[in-house]
């Protein structure tokens, strides 16, 4: 029985490191999208269509 439980904490562990990296490329990506939005300037969104205000 504790070896079970030995196993299924190391799951949980390598499921928290993937879900705490995942959430960290989640970010990254978020903030590179919206810095990327931000240099094209306000007239561009997504793939430089024309964005009347």
């Amino acid at each position: 029985m504790s070896q079970k439980n030995i196993s299924e904490n190391e799951l949980s562990k390598a499921q928290i490191i993937l879900s705490a990296v995942l959430k960290i490329i989640v970010i990254i990506s978020a903030v590179t999208g919206t810095l990327i939005s931000a240099l094209a300037g306000s007239d561009d969104f997504m793939g430089g269509r024309y964005v009347s205000s």
